[in-house]
Formats: structure tokens, sequence, C-alpha cells
């Protein structure tokens, strides 16, 4: 019997691992049907090798993908001033305390957002034209 919560947990893991292992190796191979197939006739179509050692890259790098929402950040530092307060006028403040993420112009935000023309919601007013 493990004595803290995350050797439990990690226990209780190693029981069904091989259950999850399974279910997660069927999942990708439904998606390799379903999605990845045309693309991999295409480039065996146009002289690529897609072999076993590929498709093998190509799953870790999924896996990999996927682990990332579940690691942990560490959390900003911010620089103290002398009285003990945060320094709000160094860079490295103003880097840190930046929240959000930094869109490109493929960004679907920017469609969203680039369009003159205002949504109204709710009902319109009584003096307004329908």
């Amino acid at each position: 019997m493990a004595d803290d919560a995350p050797s439990s947990l990690d226990l209780m893991r190693r029981i069904f691992q091989a259950e999850m292992s399974r279910e997660i190796h069927q999942i990708m191979e439904r998606h390799t049907r379903t999605t990845l197939m045309p693309a991999i006739e295409n480039l065996r179509r146009n002289g690529h090798v897609v072999d076993e050692v590929v498709l093998n890259g190509l799953y870790c790098n999924i896996l990999e993908a996927a682990k990332k929402p579940y690691l942990k950040e560490p959390e900003p530092v911010l620089p103290v001033n002398g009285n003990g307060f945060i320094d709000i006028n160094s860079q490295e403040a103003e880097n840190n305390l930046k929240r959000g993420y930094e869109s490109d112009e493929s960004d679907v935000s920017v469609i969203s957002h680039s369009s003159d023309a205002k949504r109204r919601r709710g009902r319109p007013r009584k003096d307004e034209e329908a």
C-alpha cells in the first residue's frame, strides 16, 4: 500500500496501464484509418516511403503534443524592488505579466475581430427598425 496520494494513484495506473495503452492504440489506429490514410496514400503515390518507422515517429509526436496540457508550467517570478514590492517598471515584470496568447495573422480570432459590421445582441429597441 502506498503512503501518499501520488504513489497510490501511480500504483492504480500501473494496474490499469495495459488497458489504457490498448485503448490509446485503438484511437491512434482509428485516426490513422480515417484521417491520415488519404495523406499517407498520397505520399506513397508521389514516391515517398511511409513505413512503420515513419508512422511510429508520428505517433510519438502525437503523444508528446497530447501530454503538454498536463505539464505544469512554473509560475512567473516577478522582480521585487528594494522595498519588497513588485517592480512594475522592469522589462522582466512586463514580460511575465503578459497573459493569454499572441496570435498571428492566420488565427481565427483575427477574422472574427476584423469585421467592421458590429453584431447587435438582444432584442432591438422599439424605436429601431426591424
